[in-house]
């Protein structure tokens, strides 16, 4: 398992080597956000297909921020806090929907 503070270490860890198996991203981190962090794994052929798992704690999302997550194909997004049996459903699914 890897940590990252912000969204620009979390870039770094998802493509160093061994590759991880899936990403945990919040929307709201320091330097560079979930989405642009999101973003940034798509467009890179390296961490393209790479499952992620959103993580907000805003359930007031706007729509076009939702569609935004939706359309860059991140596995599950999930509303915290949430408990460890939710966490681990989400991250099953999401490694499910990252292998399809």
């Amino acid at each position: 398992m890897r940590e990252a503070a912000d969204g620009e270490q979390a870039l770094q860890a998802a493509r160093a080597e061994p590759a991880p198996g899936l990403v945990l991203l919040d929307i709201r981190m320091p330097r560079l956000d979930g989405l642009g962090a999101l973003r940034a794994l798509r467009g890179d052929e390296a961490t393209r297909h790479l499952p992620v798992v959103m993580m907000t704690a805003s359930r007031g999302m706007s729509a076009s921020y939702r569609s935004a997550i939706d359309q860059l194909g991140a596995s599950v997004l999930l509303h915290k806090p949430s408990s460890a049996e939710e966490l681990a459903e989400l991250i099953g699914h999401g490694l499910t929907k990252g292998a399809e």
